[in-house]
């Protein structure tokens, strides 16, 4: 997991002003989660949930990052927010993130509720939309899903890189959680596309569309691939649920422009972004 990147930013902001210019305002607010700095919330004897500083280069365990998803979810509601007005993306790691938000919206995570606070949706509630750029939801056993995490040598992610991170990722899950919960409980949420197809399932319960994104030079596209079409399509169809590969794309390949510049450079996938969100406002 790694913290938003000034290219994110850029990137929204574009797209805010591109809404702007068609008559269309839109908030947008940014979570940027812990990467290093805290280990997960442990339960004190008097059961209450703090944070442990352990100082730089300790990666937080899961499900730290969505417990902070989940509070950032709720704070969005107790201003006034409602869940219809609201739509969820993330990237990369992100990606993974929104993920596991949306399986424990269905399906929560089988923690105390002093840790793991619930949602406390209204009946029909529904997110307008949902966007997974470049999705990592396979962390343990890429290669499971094809050959892409081994051949897509162009792509800007390095296999062995990858390899290590998402192992220290997945080796960490529920460090300092409760004795009695086990890694095998919390790995459907860690790693998304492990989760049961019964649990997705029930998302469009929660949100009535979802866009996924993935490069076709890109060392994810396969497990992108799996996951769009054994856990959403089936729920959500050709209609509201949308698979997008970009021709000649790398990882986070829109972001990228972003680097470099405050527009996008003839990037295809940005104005197919950008137009599939303002949808999702402005469709009853």
């Amino acid at each position: 997991m790694f913290p938003v990147s000034e290219m994110v930013f850029k990137f929204w902001k574009y797209a805010q002003l591109e809404w702007e210019k068609q008559g269309l305002e839109v908030g947008i607010a940014i979570l940027s989660y812990s990467m290093s700095h805290y280990r997960i919330p442990t339960l004190q004897p008097e059961h209450s949930a703090t944070f442990i500083a352990v100082g730089p280069g300790k990666d937080a365990a899961f499900p730290i990052q969505l417990i902070q998803a989940i509070h950032a979810l709720k704070h969005l509601l107790s201003i006034g927010c409602n869940l219809s007005d609201i739509q969820l993306v993330g990237d990369s790691a992100g990606g993974n993130l929104v993920a596991q938000l949306l399986l424990h919206m269905v399906h929560p995570l089988p923690l105390p509720s002093n840790l793991v606070p619930p949602l406390d949706l209204l009946p029909g509630a529904r997110l307008r939309g949902v966007y997974m750029m470049s999705p990592w939801v396979s962390l343990s056993d890429p290669g499971q899903w094809g050959s892409s995490i081994h051949t897509k040598d162009n792509d800007i992610i390095i296999y062995k890189t990858a390899r290590r991170w998402g192992d220290i990722y997945v080796n960490n899950i529920g460090n300092g959680v409760l004795s009695n919960v086990s890694p095998a409980q919390l790995l459907p949420y860690a790693e998304p596309i492990l989760a049961p197809n019964n649990w997705y399932s029930h998302l469009p319960k929660i949100v009535n569309r979802i866009l996924v994104s993935a490069g076709k030079e890109e060392r994810l596209l396969n497990q992108v691939q799996a996951l769009f079409d054994n856990k959403i399509k089936p729920y959500f169809g050709d209609v509201d649920g949308t698979l997008v590969l970009q021709d000649g794309g790398v990882h986070d390949d829109p972001m990228l422009d972003f680097a470099v510049s405050d527009v996008p450079l003839g990037n295809p996938l940005t104005a197919v972004v950008v137009e599939w969100i303002k949808e999702g406002f402005i469709k009853e």
